[in-house]
């Protein structure tokens, strides 16, 4: 979840020359131990359970000049890391951040969903951006459905008939035509699922108050209590760069 504290705050620090590193540490149910870089800046190492931290430390170590550089890519260039689509960096998905990493896969996707990051079989920044933005249409075809079915059963009166449109927009989280079409950001895919909730629920409500005046947002609340909690959520993430 957006915001969420890397479990245990566990980190090692590593040393280049003067400058100390702190690398968190995120143990899963993984076989294999690799270096990512978050949106923020913040280096992490993604690990087995039972992984030493000693081995860690080695691992980061041999390393730290590619941890060094990806930092400071960040910091001194205002670059947000996972925009390179490189292997090694991350995505957001749901809201959460996942490994990029390069993978001969043996199924007929080019992209393969694992608990410890999206393997990909492209081979060059320009290919995995396209497999990515690919992965993220196919989980939004099926997700935004479900999501608006959902709220359509909860909300009386939403329409049955509405119809779904999945856009890249470059302001707007989602949109609601007069005929009852929702358009929705492919973007929304990085957020949360609450967040995702949210838009669908502000578009539905459209379709009973075509303004942004007093009772819609009455509307919104009364179906959605919590909503003004997503929505600042949900400003934090950017629809560019998509």
């Amino acid at each position: 979840m957006f915001g969420k504290k890397i479990a245990g705050d566990e980190f090692i620090e590593v040393h280049d020359g003067d400058v100390v590193h702190r690398l968190f540490v995120k143990r899963s149910a993984r076989k294999s131990i690799s270096l990512s870089i978050k949106s923020d800046g913040t280096p992490v190492v993604h690990c087995p359970k039972l992984t030493l931290k000693s081995t860690l430390k080695k691992v980061a170590i041999s390393n730290i000049a590619w941890v060094s550089t990806k930092v400071e890519q960040v910091r001194a260039k205002g670059e947000k890391v996972r925009a390179t689509y490189e292997y090694g960096t991350t995505v957001l998905f749901m809201g959460e951040d996942i490994v990029l990493h390069t993978a001969q896969l043996h199924q007929k996707e080019e992209v393969l969903l694992e608990s410890d990051g999206l393997y990909i079989k492209a081979s060059n920044p320009i290919d995995v951006r396209l497999s990515v933005k690919s992965f993220y249409r196919t989980q939004a075809k099926a997700l935004f459905v479900e999501r608006t079915q959902y709220w359509i059963s909860e909300i009386d009166f939403a329409r049955e008939d509405t119809k779904i449109l999945i856009k890249t927009m470059a302001t707007r989280w989602g949109s609601m035509s007069s005929t009852g079409r929702m358009n929705l950001n492919i973007a929304l895919m990085r957020t949360p699922i609450e967040c995702i909730d949210y838009v669908i629920v502000h578009e539905l409500c459209h379709q009973k108050h075509p303004h942004h005046q007093s009772p819609f947002w009455a509307e919104v609340e009364g179906i959605m209590p919590d909503y003004k909690q997503w929505e600042k959520v949900l400003k934090s993430y950017g629809t560019q760069d998509f």
